[in-house]
């Protein structure tokens, strides 16, 4: 039986939690949150791997080595983390991240593209972030990090904000070029693939189809679950559902999705 969203989290949870054990990295990783305690403002890392096969170890040593060169602790509680490819934003860790964060806190990742995987989306958060005075760090490059509490602060100079917009530009169009060739060669391989009669991609799901479409309207305004919850009950995809929901509101010209259930529970 495939796990909900809510179980899959807690089971990664439970692998980061394990992977710090058995890798002795508990004096950095701590359930006190000595950051705030010091400096009255939240450090937050985000990590994320684009499938469910891999794992967070590489991406947590990192962090961890950086933390020890920096002399801080991490609070496991605000280590947030997604499986799941980086081409779109709605990511449940990284939007929990999100809401969660406040002006005047650090979020901190191991490279850029850890925000997203083209160059729109991650020059929009990153500059969101600016916007909303979240204060940035990346790993593996200094020149697109601020200093910390306990680190020696340089004045933001027009030079150096000259220099730190180049080498974002620099970074993105890297980051992006990368993505944008094993995109290239997954594409290319899938065209060979087809070529020779091998089908490419999931079946489609027993669960999308119109009458669970229905169903799931009536978990939501009958059974009063979140749409999250009617989701995941229902095994419909989220993508799925709202391509009916919109083309159902459109065919019906009404914009109020319980109204919308109070016609098509009539027509089943």
């Amino acid at each position: 039986m495939a796990l909900t969203n809510i179980e899959k989290r807690i089971k990664w949870q439970n692998e980061i939690k394990e992977f710090i054990k058995t890798t002795n990295m508990q004096d950095i990783f701590k359930m006190d949150n000595e950051f705030y305690n010091k400096y009255n403002c939240n450090l937050y890392i985000y990590l994320r791997v684009s499938t469910e096969e891999q794992d967070f170890g590489r991406q947590l040593i990192e962090v961890y080595n950086w933390a020890i060169k920096k002399n801080i602790t991490i609070y496991l509680n605000n280590i947030y983390f997604d499986k799941f490819t980086g081409k779109k934003i709605t990511r449940d860790g990284y939007q929990e991240l999100k809401s969660n964060i406040k002006s005047g806190d650090y979020i901190a990742t191991t490279n850029l593209n850890r925000l997203g995987r083209n160059w729109d989306d991650i020059k929009r958060e990153w500059y969101e972030f600016e916007i909303n005075r979240i204060n940035r760090i990346i790993l593996d490059n200094d020149n697109l990090s601020v200093e910390l509490p306990n680190e020696k602060h340089e004045e933001m100079t027009i030079n150096r904000k000259f220099i730190q917009d180049i080498s974002f530009s620099a970074v993105l169009y890297s980051a992006c070029q990368k993505i944008q060739e094993v995109s290239d060669s997954t594409k290319d391989g899938m065209k060979k693939a087809r070529s020779k009669g091998k089908r490419i991609g999931r079946p489609a799901a027993d669960n999308s189809n119109y009458k669970n479409f229905v169903k799931t309207l009536k978990y939501q305004f009958e059974d009063n679950l979140t749409s999250s919850e009617a989701l995941e009950k229902s095994k419909m995809t989220r993508p799925t559902y709202f391509v009916w929901l919109r083309k159902y509101k459109e065919k019906y010209n009404i914009n109020d999705t319980k109204k919308l259930y109070e016609i098509l529970k009539k027509e089943l």
